[in-house]
């Protein structure tokens, strides 16, 4: 409900901002009953997707933006692991393993305020209309670097459980 509600919001307050938002692997009843309350213009927006191959989940990412990662729980953050190994930059809620995984890679939103959620997906958008070549440098410099090092941590705490 709350990714709804501030998909709304943003639509309100940009209006003639360009998105496109692909929503992946959710309960479909419960996106059809927040979807009833949503306008047309953000419902054009928008494509449901519910199971995809991994393939087709490759070239998703490939053709992304950003990953945006709402969730209030999440057992290990596979999605944002995928996106850094994409180089994508993330937008995520800062609850649970989200911090742990994604550290500063990820510009963070409280799962419980709309303003901030907003903020976050106007600071991305931004970033996302810099030059290509200033982006390119957070790809290549920082954000393999930070998968590695995020990867070898939760490899390493993997290790100790056994």
């Amino acid at each position: 409900k709350f990714l709804f509600q501030g998909l709304m919001e943003y639509n309100k307050q940009s209006p003639k901002v360009n998105w496109k938002l692909s929503l992946i692997g959710l309960r479909r009843e419960e996106v059809k009953t927040n979807l009833m309350l949503m306008s047309e213009s953000v419902i054009k927006k928008i494509d449901l997707l519910e199971l995809v191959s991994d393939k087709q989940l490759a070239k998703l990412y490939l053709n992304a933006d950003f990953l945006l990662f709402p969730s209030k729980s999440e057992g290990f953050g596979v999605p944002l692991i995928e996106a850094m190994a994409a180089n994508i930059k993330i937008i995520s809620s800062n609850s649970s393993v989200m911090p742990t995984v994604c550290e500063d890679v990820a510009y963070y939103f409280s799962p419980y305020k709309i303003s901030e959620f907003i903020e976050v997906i106007d600071t991305s958008i931004k970033f996302i209309a810099q030059p290509a070549k200033s982006r390119v440098h957070y790809q290549k410099n920082y954000c393999n670097y930070r998968f590695k090092e995020n990867f070898e941590k939760i490899a390493e705490q993997l290790d100790g459980i056994n």
